[in-house]
């Protein structure tokens, strides 16, 4: 998760920053943007919270409910597996 929140928060990894991640966040889920900001808590501090040993248990309660987030938000609608292979192109 430290990787998602990087690119979150910080455009690390081919990430956007958090003002690329809020546009996109408000806009295709329809949700405030302080939800936004709780994403990015959770994928970046929790994770290295969770490396570190840091209040483990609160940040996996915060990492269910992340969890929870996706699912409905994203995963419930679309399915959890990609059942129709798209073609991949590559460079040469």
């Amino acid at each position: 998760m430290f990787p998602h929140g990087a690119q979150k928060l910080f455009g690390w990894f081919g990430g956007h920053g958090p003002a690329g991640f809020m546009k996109s966040f408000e806009q295709m889920s329809g949700m405030p943007g302080w939800l936004g900001w709780m994403v990015i808590i959770i994928e970046f501090i929790g994770s290295i919270c969770l490396i570190l040993g840091f209040w483990t248990r609160i940040w996996a309660l915060g990492f269910i409910g992340l969890f929870i987030g996706i699912i409905l938000s994203a995963h419930l609608s679309n399915g959890f597996f990609e059942l129709e292979r798209k073609p991949v192109r590559r460079r040469l």
